[in-house]
């Protein structure tokens, strides 16, 4: 999270995001922005294609419409691709980040 860390602790103190622990050994913080459930951070060493899926059904059983990544990894849409979720880079940034999207 790096330089987003104060902003996330005030957010999280404000309400605006949420931290979850997903199956005791990840955590990701999440914020709603409309209909689309945006991946703030996640943490969990080789458990992101155990955790992603679950991550997706919430948020459809929820009525998000679409999950939002933004990530440093090139990589990462391909590995969530090969998990069966249809992630699209719809966004490479100039400072190096991937912003992914997910339609439910």
């Amino acid at each position: 999270m790096g330089d987003y860390f104060d902003t996330a602790k005030a957010r999280v103190e404000q309400g605006l995001e949420h931290i979850y622990c997903v199956k005791d050994y990840s955590v990701c913080l999440l914020r709603a922005e409309g209909r689309e459930l945006v991946v703030v951070g996640f943490t969990g060493k080789g458990r992101l294609f155990e955790c992603a899926p679950l991550i997706a059904h919430k948020a459809k059983v929820r009525g998000f419409s679409s999950i939002r990544v933004h990530t440093k990894r090139k990589g990462e849409c391909r590995f969530l691709n090969k998990h069966g979720l249809a992630f699209e880079v719809v966004e490479h940034r100039d400072n190096g980040e991937f912003v992914l999207r997910l339609e439910l």
